[in-house]
């Protein structure tokens, strides 16, 4: 029987470790956090960022053509 309870429990603690994710945020991750997953979150994040800084001196670049054009 006790056995049987021993298997059970080292069963269920299994289980519920299978079923957690890892992630690349370790505040949703709890303890279950990738290193890795976390760095390749960062380095999508700065490609975002660069990609709307980018977009944003455009945008402005283009503003002032165009103040340009209405107040010679």
């Amino acid at each position: 029987m006790k056995h049987l309870l021993t298997f059970s429990v080292s069963l269920s603690s299994a289980m519920l470790l299978c079923s957690c994710a890892v992630t690349g945020d370790p505040t949703q991750g709890g303890i279950f956090w990738s290193e890795s997953m976390a760095q390749d979150r960062i380095a999508q994040r700065q490609s975002a960022l660069q990609n709307i800084e980018s977009d944003t001196a455009r945008i402005q670049r283009q503003n002032r053509q165009m103040e340009k054009r209405l107040n010679p």
